[in-house]
């Protein structure tokens, strides 16, 4: 069917629309007043302290009711010549959904038993910074696989313990921290992150300093300058700090 006899045929309807219920308010009220009684029943006496308000009734002209017509046709006829396709006019608005207010707490979720939330590990770490320039991944893999750091399934280079687990990991500077062995030769990197996860049983300190020391002849071979994880200065207040963490975490991984 043609778009504009589309349009002209909606147009019709909607004036006869509009038509008929306009004509039908004024015949009911025709007939409504017609019917009314002619004698109105006094209404009863109430008490002084309680007046009673009646609302003044609003009559409506037939000026504004052909007022109110026109206006209703000039919106009909606006949305049937709007520059939208067809399809678009035939659809319904799009629902939108009710927000949903949150459930009150009545107590019935007192009896049962609470989920405990286990606590994250801490993790000890240092940072290795270049000082002239950046590390190559030739050269980067050299070192570290010499101080017996191989590069693990996780991305990073571990140094696995006697239980088959990480005792400590080097991560890259740049996220997301990990190394792609495929591309690994041709990395350029700025530096390592050094970390220690205070986890399980262990002596956690001894570990920690084994990480330490590794991580100085790595700043000794890579050219690079040992410091804490806001990349300033490692100082010997820093080490202790973190060596008392890592006594902490084994006094309490112990039965």
């Amino acid at each position: 069917m043609d778009k504009e006899l589309f349009r002209l045929i909606l147009l019709v309807c909607g004036v006869a629309l509009v038509a008929i219920v306009y004509y039908w308010d004024r015949l009911r009220g025709l007939f409504s007043r017609r019917s009314a009684s002619p004698v109105q029943q006094p209404m009863p006496a109430r008490p002084q302290s309680d007046p009673v308000v009646v609302p003044a009734a609003v009559e409506t002209s037939p000026a504004a009711e052909v007022e109110e017509f026109d206006t209703e046709l000039g919106e009909l006829e606006a949305l049937i010549r709007a520059d939208e396709p067809i399809d678009v006019l035939l659809q319904d608005p799009p629902q939108v959904p009710r927000e949903t207010e949150p459930a009150a707490d009545d107590g019935t979720e007192g009896a049962q038993s609470e989920q405990v939330v286990p606590t994250p590990p801490q993790i000890l770490a240092v940072t290795l910074v270049a000082t002239s320039g950046n590390i190559g991944g030739i050269r980067l893999r050299r070192v570290l696989t010499d101080h017996g750091l191989g590069l693990g399934s996780s991305g990073m280079f571990e140094r696995i313990g006697e239980e088959g687990r990480p005792l400590y990991s080097a991560a890259n500077l740049v996220e997301p921290g990990t190394f792609d062995p495929l591309t690994l030769d041709g990395l350029s990197t700025p530096g390592l992150v050094l970390f220690q996860v205070l986890e399980g049983s262990g002596d956690h300190a001894e570990i920690f300093d084994a990480m330490l020391e590794t991580a100085t002849r790595l700043a000794d071979r890579l050219d690079c300058t040992l410091c804490d994880t806001r990349r300033e200065r490692l100082v010997s207040n820093g080490i202790a700090a973190l060596r008392a963490k890592a006594e902490q975490a084994g006094d309490q991984a112990a039965p």
